[in-house]
């Protein structure tokens, strides 16, 4: 069988406002079901992230237990799920989890965007998409990783019903 490569075979499916196909399960009310979100898993706590609370923040620093992390919203992919064109598709974001120290160091970290460029405030080292420093002090280290992963609110809420939402201020 051939598969047409760059067409989406459901296209819609990501449509915020339509229902999980073939999902027979109960949705959790506290978010639309077909809501993107970052799921951060530390230990036994679990956190989302949905991207809507995400639009217009770069950089968010939050704890999830006693894990202080990052999330970066470092930049927009194209939706595969959204047209039958994949190229026609709308953007998403990129988003991206970790502990906000290096591997190296249990120091922690905070970040900003300077002139569009990730930076810590402590060494001026400069980021990458990828979590490593590419310029200055800490160059060539890696930040810490973190269980992450991009889902659909109901999937994600399905397998890890006691999760925390973060809510754009927590």
């Amino acid at each position: 069988m051939s598969r047409p490569y760059g067409q989406n075979p459901y296209p819609g499916y990501d449509d915020i406002n339509s229902s999980p196909f073939l999902f027979r399960g109960d949705t959790d009310s506290r978010l639309k079901p077909m809501e993107r979100v970052l799921g951060v898993s530390i230990a036994d706590q679990h956190k989302i992230y949905p991207f809507s609370s995400l639009q217009n923040k770069p950089i968010v620093e939050d704890r999830v237990g006693d894990t202080e992390i990052l999330i970066v919203n470092s930049g927009q992919l194209l939706s595969a799920l959204d047209q039958r064109d994949i190229s026609e598709s709308r953007m998403v974001g990129q988003i991206n989890a970790w502990q906000r120290s290096a591997k190296d160091s249990d120091r922690s970290l905070s970040f900003n965007f300077e002139g569009g460029v990730l930076k810590d405030t402590e060494t001026k080292s400069t980021w990458n998409a990828l979590g490593i420093a590419t310029a200055g002090p800490l160059e060539g280290q890696r930040l810490k990783s973190v269980d992450s992963g991009v889902h659909f609110a109901f999937a994600w809420m399905a397998f890890n019903p006691e999760t925390s939402i973060y809510q754009g201020d927590d």
